[in-house]
């Protein structure tokens, strides 16, 4: 499929590509098989589409370590507010010198003026957890604007010591490296 696809024949050259992909004829395309089922944007044509989709279809190994660090720090903040909103409290050790007690974050939202135990709070935790873990489906999907929504979940997580300031702050360095910093004016 080097040539241009036809209007006419060009649904039934993408079923043949998705068959050539899940047959293994191209392995190198297995990376990220979605890329194949990407929408066409209003008053595309799938010619236009696929040339896309072949442009840059892997995405640079930075953005799958980028990815795993908001899973973690998305996924558990959105576990701990649903957590915390069902239950009445946070995930907190059950024994030993820090029984029941919050994480640091917990002293540094104190110092700004909010209860960390009210329910503002968690569902600030569940808020952004749950639109960190949208923004990072988003940003593997390779949206084009889901590199600033990235940058923008990692910035809003540095109050959330340790883990969320370290990670956050990983995440924000490796989105300013240029493989990552080239997704922001990938096609989408």
């Amino acid at each position: 499929m080097n040539g241009a696809l036809t209007t006419a024949s060009s649904a039934c050259a993408l079923d043949r590509n998705l068959h050539r992909v899940l047959t293994r004829e191209h392995p190198q395309r297995l990376v990220q098989p979605v890329a194949i089922l990407r929408p066409r944007r209003r008053g595309q044509t799938l010619d236009e589409n696929h040339r896309l989709m072949r442009s840059n279809p892997n995405m640079h190994w930075l953005g799958w370590v980028v990815i795993a660090f908001a899973l973690l720090v998305g996924g558990w903040l959105a576990f701990d507010g649903a957590h915390a909103l069902s239950t009445g409290d946070y995930v907190t050790p059950s024994s030993g010198p820090h029984e029941g007690q919050l994480g640091p974050w917990s002293q540094f939202v104190s110092a700004i003026g909010i209860e960390p135990r009210s329910g503002m709070m968690k569902a600030i935790h569940l808020g952004l957890g749950v639109v960190w873990l949208g923004v990072t489906l988003c940003f593997a999907l390779r949206k084009p604007w889901a590199w600033k929504g990235m940058l923008a979940c990692a910035i809003l997580a540095l109050w959330y010591l340790p883990f969320g300031t370290l990670l956050g702050i990983a995440q924000i360095v490796l989105l300013l490296l240029p493989p990552l910093r080239s997704t922001e004016r990938s096609p989408g």
